[in-house]
Order: structure tokens, then sequence, then C-alpha cells
């Protein structure tokens, strides 16, 4: 008798999880070493330990090469991204959430500098818009021709109508 309630209440619980997954749009995890996700109250309690500077022994961070690198980058285009123009447009046009305003500057200046043939993006939306206008003003300029293939299993209507680009509307990992 006590094996079966405990079947029941096992298939309850399994049940109930996957409602409330359907449902709220909740995803439990068990917390344990393995999990690769943080546990939360651990984090909290453990604060003052990783909560500080580190001198990050073994990795070699040059910032004044790396401000000097992105200056090199960015500057000359200063005048194509300043105000944003593109991100806005796409912001407005519902290409997608979760790109930011300055990222689509840094964006837009890799691009243009480093004039890539080909751009393989997982997660797509704001960043494709901004990288195919990009793009278009290298080809302006008489550079290639950009392959832009983008990856995004919940595409925007305005990326699906996208000119310019390669939609794989699906997870990366089915795309083989």
């Amino acid at each position: 008798m006590k094996r079966q309630i405990r079947i029941f209440l096992k298939r309850a619980l399994l049940y109930a999880y996957r409602a409330m997954r359907r449902l709220c749009g909740l995803h439990v995890v068990p917390v344990h070493y393995y999990c690769p996700l943080p546990d939360p109250i651990e984090l909290e309690k453990t604060q003052k330990s990783w909560m500080r500077p580190s001198k990050m022994r073994g990795v070699e961070v040059d910032l004044e090469s790396q401000v000097k690198n992105f200056r090199q980058i960015c500057l000359p285009f200063v005048g194509e991204y300043a105000g944003n123009a593109v991100y806005k447009y796409a912001s407005s046009m519902g290409f997608g959430p979760g790109y930011g305003y300055i990222e689509a500057q840094a964006l837009h200046a890799m691009v243009r500098y480093l004039k890539p043939r080909r751009i393989i993006e997982v997660g797509s939306g704001v960043s494709t818009f901004c990288m195919r206008e990009a793009a278009r003003r290298n080809e302006e300029n008489g550079g290639e021709r950009v392959e832009i293939t983008a990856i995004e299993p919940n595409p925007s209507p305005a990326l699906r109508a996208m000119a310019g680009i390669r939609l794989l509307a699906q997870r990366v990992q089915d795309t083989g």
C-alpha cells in the first residue's frame, strides 16, 4: 500500500510540475554540484568570497591594448552610428528585444572595420538588422557581399521579412 501511495504521489508531483512549467513558464531544476545553474542561496551565503576583486593569475588582461583596439575599430565610424538611427529603427519595427543601444554601435563599427564575408548569428533580431545595414555600407564602398545566416527559433515577423539574410527558423542544436 505504501508503494502505491509513493507511486501516486510521484505521478501527481510530476503532473503538477509539468502543468506549472506549461502554464507559468517555470522550470524547476535540482540544486546539486553537477547542475550548471548556480544555487542562489549558496551564492548569497558565499558572497564575501566571490564578490571581491581578483588578480586572475594566468589571465592576461591588457586594458590599454583593448581600449586602443576599440578606438581603432570604432572611431572611424562614429559619424555613421552616432544617434543610432539604425538601432532605433530596428527596435521600433519589432525586430525583437534584448539588444543594447551601445552594443549596436560597437557591432556596426566591428562589421564596418573587419569587413567579414560571412556572419553566422545565433539569436537574431535587432542585431541582425544592424549588421545587415553595416554590411550594406561596406558593399556600397566596394566591399564584397556579406552572407549573413541568422539562426533564430522564434523569429519576429520583421526578421522573417528581412531581405539579404538567410534565416534558419530553428534551434541552433537542430541545424545539423
